[in-house]
């Protein structure tokens, strides 16, 4: 059995455990919409809940999580770049959204970017001029074979063992890919799907724990399968 020094997980509010600790109130607040605090700030308490913790927890490492609400596959994977190197002999667990996301670099900040100043538009986004004009431009395109496949790449190389995680059905797209490092869904296809299908509990937006604690089982078993 492969030894890892940590747990780097990536993905949008799912990953992050958005509604696991608090509402999506924290969101609707003031201090939020002024930036007196960050997506980050608000996305910490739930962390400590979410899947990549539990996961963390049964194998006594840290657990450094870099989702987001909001967060695109691009954001998670230039992320993923950087913390790899930062953190060697680790287990990473990436989550894909949806490929209709995206990122780019707004100096200014404010509502929608991470502290890295880079805004997170796409659908069902933050309500923001950005987000509206790039709405009106946005013609979806499937790239999740191809960030997939980056994401091995740098994987492959810089991390102790890693597991492709599909969130959510990506709309008319084609299939998720069938890789070796991918959690299996089943008929369900996706994270999203198996969820309802089993029937967990769920906030206001996102499920519960219970779905949490599940999808922990299925990542440690998978891990026990290919690393025994």
């Amino acid at each position: 059995m492969k030894e890892f020094q940590s747990v780097l997980a990536f993905g949008d509010s799912t990953v992050a455990g958005c509604e696991l600790a608090s509402g999506l109130e924290k969101f609707r607040t003031r201090a939020y919409k002024t930036g007196a605090v960050s997506i980050e700030d608000v996305d910490a308490p739930g962390k400590l809940f979410a899947f990549p913790q539990i996961v963390a927890n049964r194998f006594k490492i840290p657990c450094y999580n870099y989702s987001m609400t909001g967060s695109s596959n691009f954001r998670n994977l230039r992320l993923l770049t950087e913390a790899v190197q930062t953190h060697p002999n680790s287990l990473v667990l990436f989550g894909y959204t949806w490929t209709d996301r995206t990122e780019f670099y707004y100096p200014d900040g404010g509502i929608g970017c991470d502290r890295d100043k880079f805004f997170q538009a796409g659908p069902d986004n933050f309500d923001t001029h950005m987000n509206r004009k790039y709405l009106e431009i946005l013609y979806p395109y499937d790239n999740l074979k191809t960030i997939m496949f980056l994401v091995e790449s740098v994987c492959r190389t810089h991390a102790k063992y890693f597991l492709h995680l599909p969130l959510f059905n990506h709309k008319n797209l084609s299939q998720i890919p069938d890789v070796p490092n991918l959690i299996n869904f089943g008929p369900s296809n996706n994270y999203e799907n198996w969820a309802i299908e089993n029937n967990f509990s769920r906030h206001e937006i996102h499920f519960g724990i219970d779905a949490h604690e599940a999808i922990s089982e299925k990542i440690i078993q998978k891990i026990y399968g290919d690393n025994t």
